[in-house]
């Protein structure tokens, strides 16, 4: 009997060694290419969030100058007061609502059987929401 004996030799094996690196250099390209897209990402909404921020602070100064012009507008020397100042206390004056008067009244007006559960007040009419237990027939 006789035995013969096969050897397989790989005369390929600087191609493959090469196709390796190949692998290797594309996948650090890729890996490159995506760090510096994320980069340009985060930097644009870095950029974004400063320039917002910059513009509610502008708009924040100016409110702060428009209301501090008001305050100034609003006092008054201690020598004398302006037209504009009598013009304002008589308009506080004459819009005033004299509350307290309005609830005794109320209180005369409303017996120990209605429970009151709201009060609302728009346009100059006074509203009260409530809730009785007895109803009262007049029979004559």
């Amino acid at each position: 009997m006789t035995y013969d004996f096969y050897f397989k030799i790989n005369l390929n094996k600087y191609g493959e060694q090469r196709l390796e690196k190949e692998r290797e250099n594309r996948t650090f390209r890729n890996a490159c290419i995506a760090f510096v897209i994320g980069f340009i990402i985060v930097l644009a909404a870095w950029f974004y969030i400063i320039s917002n921020t910059t513009s509610k602070v502008e708009a924040r100064e100016k409110y702060l100058a428009e209301t501090e012009a008001e305050l100034k507008s609003y006092q008054t020397s201690g020598d004398y007061l302006s037209s504009n100042d009598l013009d304002r206390l008589a308009q506080t004056f004459t819009n005033r609502i004299f509350w307290a008067r309005k609830m005794v009244a109320l209180s005369e007006e409303i017996d120990n059987k209605l429970a009151v559960r709201k009060f609302s007040y728009a346009n100059g009419i006074l509203t009260i929401n409530g809730i009785t237990g007895f109803i009262y027939e007049n029979r004559t």
